[in-house]
C-alpha cells in the first residue's frame, strides 16, 4: 500500500466521522417554540387501533359554579327568539332566550349559572343555567345542547325547539327525546 492511499483512507475516515458523529451547535440549541412535535397517525384501515375523545377544560367538582348577570334581554331582528348579553368579571357572551325568558320575566337583576363537572346529585337547574346533560335530572326540558362536548349547541338550538332527558347510562351517555 502506498503512503498516498494510506493517507487518503485516514482523511477520508476522519472526514466521513466528523461529518456523522458531530452535530452542528445550531441544531443542539434551538428555541422551544420552533420545536415540532412529530404525532403517529394510524393508518386507515388497520384493525386494533381505537381513539376516544378527550374532554378540555376544567371537570373540578370542587369549583364553584360561574355566575353572570343578566344585563338586558332584547328582541334581535335576525332570529325569532330574544336574545340576553350575560356579563361577568371578565367576559360578556350572548344566549338566546327561550319562551319562558321573556322580556317580562328576566330581568337585569338575575343570575345564571354555568358548571363544567358532572356532580354527584342532580341539579335543580333554573331557566337559562348551563350544566352538562348528566349533571340534570330525568324529565328536564333542554335546548342548546352539544353533542360532544366544544360542539357550541349544535343540536336543538333553533328557536322553539326543546328536547326531554329520558334516561342515563351512568356518566358515559344521556338519551334526549327531541320533538320534531
Amino acid at each position: 500500500m502506498s503512503a498516498i492511499t494510506l493517507l487518503r483512507n485516514v482523511v477520508v475516515k476522519q472526514i466521513f466521522y466528523s461529518l456523522v458523529n458531530s452535530t452542528p451547535l445550531s441544531f443542539e440549541i434551538q428555541p422551544t417554540k420552533n420545536r415540532w412535535k412529530l404525532l403517529k397517525l394510524s393508518e386507515p384501515g388497520i384493525p386494533g387501533k381505537s381513539y376516544s375523545w378527550i374532554r378540555v377544560g376544567s371537570i373540578d367538582l370542587n369549583e364553584r359554579s360561574k355566575e353572570e348577570k343578566v344585563l338586558q334581554v332584547f328582541k334581535d331582528g335576525c332570529k325569532t327568539s330574544l336574545v340576553a348579553p350575560l356579563g361577568s368579571v371578565d367576559d360578556l357572551k350572548y344566549i338566546l332566550t327561550t319562551e319562558n325568558m321573556n322580556e317580562n320575566m328576566m330581568k337585569p337583576i338575575d343570575i345564571i349559572k354555568t358548571h363544567k363537572g358532572i356532580l354527584r346529585n342532580p341539579v335543580k337547574a333554573n331557566e337559562g343555567d348551563a350544566y352538562p346533560l348528566g349533571a340534570l335530572p330525568i324529565g328536564t326540558v333542554v335546548n342548546c345542547a352539544e353533542k360532544y362536548p366544544g360542539f357550541r349547541g349544535s343540536l336543538i338550538h333553533l328557536a322553539g325547539t326543546s328536547g326531554m332527558i329520558i334516561s342515563m347510562d351512568g356518566l358515559e351517555r344521556t338519551v334526549v327525546q327531541v320533538h320534531s
